[in-house]
């Protein structure tokens, strides 16, 4: 038996599917889903803070001399001071900062921290200042007449080292303070430096057996009125005993770049205090433009000048030091785009780059300890999947529609086409599936209206058969005779039928249908 297909009614679907949208679009709205604690974007300088962190380091110089000056030493104001031979030793601990410029060990810092020749900055001044507090108290002097002995010992007096005509004696101490275990230090050596007065910067190399996080130096000098960091630690080496310790960042902009007796220094409008020194300068991309250099004696408002970037640049290239970041300086910037784009799980997988690397990387660590503990925050993946269940549900949503639609086009279609019998749908050969076929073997009898049904031996009606066996067509009434109005034939078959017929006996049509008005057969 043939089933009957039956299309759904569009009031039946229709409120289902307008249910469905509303419903995914309730859920696809933003407010619908859970809110989640918000994590702060970084800033620009937050994020420039972030990037330097694990490269910035702190530089712990000891200092040890002896000072020599002429005896009897006549000052203003009629004091004269005297002493027999080399005074000292002294020792002292001077501290500055720095960056790893590259990740084989190599540091950046001021000139004037390791500077060992100048009787102005480095060692030496250290040395002298141990001097004059050594003694100062056992004086009458005024303070005006202290720094007139300083300014005579600067002058016309010597410093040198445990050796005769050496320069004092230094240790230079780097501690990587952004690397769990960093706050021993490391033993480091002065490669190359440039005296505050010939642009004040420093490389130095330590030993290490892994790589270290690097920083960049900027290509050329920032622009006028650029947002920078100030990086570094304050305070004294012995300070630097808690691997925790973090540098300080002080914020502001470039404010011009002056000369100081030809050299080009960058005037910066950001705070440092003693210790800085050293310390990079960094724009809200990371870059690094200058190191800390200096501030006017007797300034008391944020007022520094910075080294600038092309002597950075210079030192570097003349000792051959390439600078450029490598696969975990990039991971994890990449890193901290995830961790503020609140992308945990994107944030967790290159932060564990670079930890494969540098292992001891402390930034790294506490990032992706804050990444995995804000797994429940990820917009990544929360709405991911909020997103392919949406789209998921539309699209059967969509395909349900279509699907409607073709079964509701087809019945149209159906319902326009006249049906063969009344048996149900059409079938193949254009007949009803449970109907017979119309009888084709024997020739269609011949008939004429008001006339008695033809013979069915195959004579024509005078006891002769029709040439070549062909059957003759059912006929009109010929010209002058009156049809039989009672009588009809079938438009399928043209077996003759009565009025009130409503199938044909030969070929089964629907004879109701054709009398309806598609088709009458007769008067």
């Amino acid at each position: 038996m043939h089933t009957l297909v039956r299309s759904t009614p569009w009031r039946r679907v229709g409120p289902v599917l307008i249910v469905g949208l509303a419903f995914l679009m309730l859920v696809g709205t933003p407010g619908a889903a859970s809110a989640a604690p918000q994590i702060p974007t970084a800033s620009p300088t937050q994020l420039a803070e972030a990037i330097a962190s694990p490269s910035v380091v702190n530089v712990g110089v000891h200092w040890k001399g002896y000072v020599d000056f002429p005896s009897p030493l006549d000052l203003p104001g009629g004091v004269v001071f005297t002493h027999d031979g080399w005074i000292g030793p002294f020792e002292v601990d001077t501290s500055c900062s720095g960056f790893i410029a590259n990740s084989t060990g190599y540091v950046v810092t001021a000139g004037h921290c390791v500077d060992d020749q100048s009787m102005t900055s480095g060692g030496k001044a250290a040395l002298v200042d141990a001097f004059i507090a050594k003694y100062e108290s056992t004086w009458s002097y005024t303070s005006e007449e202290v720094a007139q002995l300083r300014q005579v010992i600067e002058t016309t007096g010597r410093v040198e080292g445990v050796e005769s005509g050496a320069p004092p004696d230094r240790t230079v101490t780097v501690y990587l303070a952004g690397m769990s275990g960093g706050s021993s230090g490391e033993v480091a050596n002065a490669v190359d430096f440039k005296t505050q007065a010939d642009g004040d910067v420093a490389l130095l190399k330590i030993e290490t057996s892994s790589d270290l996080p690097v920083v960049v130096v900027a290509p050329s000098a920032p622009p006028t009125g650029t947002p920078i960091v100030l990086a570094g630690f304050a305070g004294s080496v012995s300070g630097v005993v808690d691997a925790n310790q973090r540098p300080s960042f002080k914020d502001g902009e470039t404010s011009s770049v002056q000369t100081v007796d030809g050299v080009p220094f960058i005037e910066v409008s950001a705070a440092a205090t003693a210790g800085m020194s050293g310390g990079p300068a960094a724009d809200t991309q990371g870059h690094v433009v200058g190191t800390i250099s200096f501030k006017p004696g007797g300034e008391t408002q944020q007022f520094n000048f910075i080294t600038a970037t092309s002597t950075v640049r210079s030192l570097l290239a003349r000792n051959d030091v390439s600078n450029k970041l490598g696969a975990p300086d990039t991971a994890y910037r990449l890193g901290l785009t995830a961790f503020y784009g609140r992308h945990y799980h994107d944030a967790v997988s290159q932060f564990n780059q670079v930890l494969a690397v540098e292992p001891n990387n402390v930034s790294a660590q506490q990032y992706k300890r804050l990444s995995i503990e804000n797994y429940p925050n990820e917009i990544s993946s929360g709405n991911t999947a909020l997103y392919i269940g949406i789209a998921a549900g539309a699209a059967v949503i969509i395909g349900i529609g279509v699907v409607v639609l073709v079964l509701w086009r087809r019945r149209r279609v159906k319902s326009n086409t006249p049906p063969a019998s009344g048996y149900g749908p059409v079938g193949a050969e254009g007949f009803p599936p449970d109907a017979p076929p119309p009888a084709t073997a024997s020739p269609m009898p011949l008939a004429r209206v008001g006339g008695a049904p033809a013979p069915s031996n195959g004579s024509n009606g005078q006891g002769a058969t029709g040439t070549g066996g062909e059957v003759e067509a059912p006929s009109a009434p010929l010209l002058g005779e009156t049809p039989d109005v009672d009588a009809l034939y079938c438009p399928n078959c043209g077996s003759p039928h009565d009025r009130d017929s409503r199938f044909c006996v030969k070929c089964g049509t629907n004879l109701e249908y054709h009398q309806a008005g598609h088709g009458v057969s007769g008067a």
